[in-house]
């Protein structure tokens, strides 16, 4: 028999069983079959497969709901934004199984006709090149939602606002139009910390970022490093986008380290990488090292040379950056190579992965956040003697570019392997401002003075801080202590930040 109208035809499918006058309960409705008109071929058989309404499953309000999104999702992203879809019918047997029947109307096929990008600076073609739609291709709606995703992930706006279809010169044109807020083009941040026992004066840092240089999506950084007084470091980046006009962004970087008169270090690379999807990035590169010992006389000052070819993925969808309080980055780096230390060359590897996550708790303002990750180097037989000190991963504070535990000074010691783990707790005061609480633990494996081997030993820290716009630009001071040393030799963290 033939149900009609559709309200009782939906009002039968809601449930999964439906109830006779003598109370009994008679079995659910379940799919006989799909049809479909206003499609045909090959089109309609893929997709009555993609609906989820296979011989035997039962019906339900929600999977005919879904089922008719999913049609003209299927549309949409074709050239067929205008797409309607609707139930017309259930033809029920006597077995309790029915044929769903829906109709399609497609509308106008449509392509894509102008593309307006409202923004500050960014200039027309890198907005293009960004959002990789093209006037005069079909339109779809996935690809225009993927552009705003893209435009988001450049890391260059602050906001992307929902795209608008607007008629173009014809009715076969769709023109699309949106507004973005830019980030602002620079930020300077100085950080330094203090205190935490033997921790060999005030540890700084002083970094420049210059993003979007001239609206082409370029960058340009300068990091200036003091972990402690016998030791400074100056790092200088550059990163273009695209390579001879191909979605391949090129990274130069170039380092230096001075130890004193202890050693000195020279560092370079070469990286290519590119936009795998969705806010996931991944590339190849090429690195260089060349480390010096300096006048005094040190056992673990070696020199040593270093070629590796390294490789890195990120996959982040950490929106807003300064204050997040959902998403994720994962991130995944290494190298492989030759190091030659006195004249003996051994296989060097190198991997790290780190990550964090944000969750709210209850309500919006509370805020869990972990941070973590795992690093380890190896070279030959992995013996202490086979692995100089300045090959070894730094361990303590947050300022020396290696395992970050905050309560102890920079450099505190350093490792071979070392996991870490962060946990904190955020109440969010504002778009910027944040209240927290933390506790960071990092197990580490380093070589052992007494036996000449390596050892397992752990590094604590817990405290809290609070961060604030000022009028000097962001503001985050910290005071962490390591539990087993108490309250006594704790430790001030201090960050301030300023985008112009």
């Amino acid at each position: 028999m033939h149900i009609s109208p559709l309200f009782f035809a939906l009002a039968l499918v809601a449930s999964p069983a439906t109830a006779t006058d003598s109370g009994e309960e008679l079995p659910p409705v379940r799919v006989a079959s799909v049809e479909i008109t206003g499609v045909g071929g090959v089109e309609r058989q893929r997709i009555i497969r993609s609906l989820g309404l296979n011989p035997g499953a039962e019906l339900g309000e929600r999977k005919i709901s879904a089922a008719m999104e999913r049609i003209v999702r299927h549309f949409a992203d074709r050239g067929y934004p205008f797409c309607t879809a609707g139930l017309t019918g259930l033809d029920l047997a006597e077995d309790g199984r029915a044929v769903v029947s829906f109709t399609v109307d497609r509308g106008r096929f449509v392509r894509l006709g102008e593309v307006n990008i409202r923004t500050g600076r960014t200039r027309p073609d890198i907005l293009r090149r960004l959002t990789g739609l093209a006037p005069g291709e079909p339109y779809s709606e996935r690809t225009v939602e993927r552009a705003r995703g893209r435009l988001l992930a450049s890391g260059l706006f602050r906001r992307v606002d929902s795209v608008r279809i607007n008629r173009g010169r014809s009715e076969a044109l769709a023109d699309i139009a949106l507004e973005a807020e830019e980030f602002p083009g620079s930020r300077i941040e100085a950080a330094l910390g203090t205190g935490g026992g033997n921790s060999r004066g005030i540890a700084g840092l002083v970094s420049l970022r210059m993003n979007n240089l001239f609206g082409t999506a370029r960058t340009a950084s300068l990091n200036w490093r003091r972990p402690a007084v016998d030791w400074q470091s100056l790092e200088v980046g550059y990163r273009e986008p695209w390579l001879a006009g191909f979605p391949l962004a090129v990274e130069f970087s170039f380092s230096q380290q001075v130890r004193d008169s202890l050693f000195s270090q020279t560092g370079a690379e070469v990286a290519l990488d590119a936009e795998m999807g969705d806010r996931f990035r991944a590339g190849l590169g090429v690195v260089y090292s060349s480390v010096s010992p300096g006048s005094e006389t040190w056992t673990a000052a070696e020199s040593s040379r270093l070629w590796a070819v390294s490789g890195r993925a990120v996959w982040s969808n950490i929106l807003p950056p300064v204050n997040p309080s959902e998403g994720f980055r994962i991130a995944a780096a290494g190298s492989i190579g030759n190091r030659r230390v006195s004249g003996v060359d051994s296989r060097e590897v190198r991997a790290t992965v780190d990550g964090e996550l944000y969750r709210r708790i209850g309500l919006a303002h509370h805020v869990a956040a972990l941070s973590g990750g795992v690093s380890l180097v190896s070279r030959g037989d992995g013996t202490p003697g086979e692995i100089p000190w300045h090959a070894r991963i730094p361990v303590g504070g947050t300022l020396a570019g290696g395992v970050p535990v905050r309560g102890h000074p920079e450099e505190t010691t350093r490792a071979v392997r070392s996991a870490w783990l962060g946990i904190e707790y955020r109440l969010l005061t504002g778009d910027t401002g944040r209240l927290f609480v933390f506790y960071d633990l990092a197990v580490i494996e380093q070589a052992s003075q007494q036996t000449g081997s390596w050892r397992t030993s752990a590094l604590h820290g817990i405290g809290g801080g609070i961060q604030a716009g000022t009028r000097l630009g962001l503001l985050e001071i910290a005071v962490a202590v390591d539990p087993e040393r108490g309250p006594g030799e704790g430790r001030v963290h201090v960050r301030l930040a300023e985008s112009f």
